[in-house]
């Protein structure tokens, strides 16, 4: 989302934004296929919420057997690594964008759209950044039980 004029107003500086996944440089194919990897092909939509929280919990669990599965097999040091690049890379666009929230805080931009996608990247990157603390911590911890 490119803006430089909101609410009708030109506040003589541009503002760029767009989603977490365009963010993070993952292609729009890519996330298609991982999606589909995980939910199927076929278009659904769940109503219920106990089958989507077991539907969700089901995908988590394959996720975290993989981790789990590379940290096992002696790839703890690269599984951490690999971890710890992804939270770099996260943690980096969180701080990019909180700088322009505050910027448009400051210039008391109250667009919605606005803040919505702001809004929505910012939930996504915590929920991401908080699970990547555990699997670091998870995956540092069997290095030490290896050495």
């Amino acid at each position: 989302m490119f803006f430089r004029y909101i609410n009708g107003q030109n506040y003589g500086q541009c503002f760029f934004t767009t989603d977490y996944w365009t963010k993070l440089g993952i292609a729009c194919c890519e996330r298609i296929k991982i999606f589909e990897d995980f939910f199927g092909k076929e278009k659904f939509i769940e109503n219920d919420r106990d089958k989507s929280i077991n539907n969700l919990r089901a995908v988590l669990k394959r996720v975290q057997d993989t981790i789990i599965s590379e940290i096992n097999t002696g790839n703890s040091l690269r599984m951490t690594i690999e971890l710890c690049k992804i939270f770099d890379k996260n943690f980096k666009n969180y701080i990019w964008d909180k700088e322009e929230r505050e910027e448009l805080v400051n210039k008391k931009v109250t667009d919605e759209k606005v803040q919505e996608i702001y809004g929505i990247n910012r939930n996504i990157v915590m929920d991401i950044l908080y699970g990547l603390n555990i699997w670091i911590e998870n995956s540092r911890n069997a290095i030490i039980n290896v050495i």
